[in-house]
């Protein structure tokens, strides 16, 4: 399973709790992995079945069968989940909602600032036009010998500085 990783917004970050979750799950698969090596270890037995058939009664003893850890291995899915990104069963994936959420705000994010940066070359495009055009003009009149004085070029070009 994947963690999360911390995010720079609100509600982004990892699930609550997770260190202590993190060392619960290790404690308890430690524990469980210590447990059943001692037992492999001294000789133990300490799973037995006793079985009757008719008058004659068995008892069979050995180390608990892997199966019987399943609860181990719930409890550690279970105390890990909230940090996994997706799980993948069989062909099936569930993806959790708040990366889906994370990626489409990265997405947002990245978008906007194309736009405006759009939007800030075409400002200097048309300031850039504005002044050639305004300086045609000027250039006409000194030509001529008709010279306009610069409040009538400012009236019919507007603000030639601002965007």
């Amino acid at each position: 399973m994947a963690s999360g990783s911390s995010g720079g917004k609100a509600g982004t970050g990892p699930a609550p709790f997770r260190w202590p979750r993190w060392l619960a799950a290790l404690l308890l698969t430690g524990g469980a992995l210590g447990i059943y090596a001692f037992w492999l270890f001294t000789g133990a037995h300490p799973v037995c079945q006793v079985t009757t058939t008719g008058s004659t009664v068995t008892k069979t003893c050995g180390l608990p069968d892997v199966a019987d850890f399943g609860y181990v291995l719930a409890v550690v899915v279970v105390l890990l989940l909230p940090d996994a990104k997706s799980i993948k069963v069989g062909g099936l994936e569930f993806v959790r909602l708040t990366n889906a959420v994370r990626e489409q705000a990265a997405e947002l994010d990245h978008l906007s600032q194309q736009v405006s940066q759009v939007v800030h070359t075409t400002s200097n495009i048309s300031v850039t036009f504005a002044a050639a055009r305004l300086a045609g003009v000027i250039a006409e009149g000194e030509a001529s010998g008709q010279a306009r004085p610069a409040t009538d070029l400012t009236d019919e070009f507007g603000d030639v500085g601002s965007p």
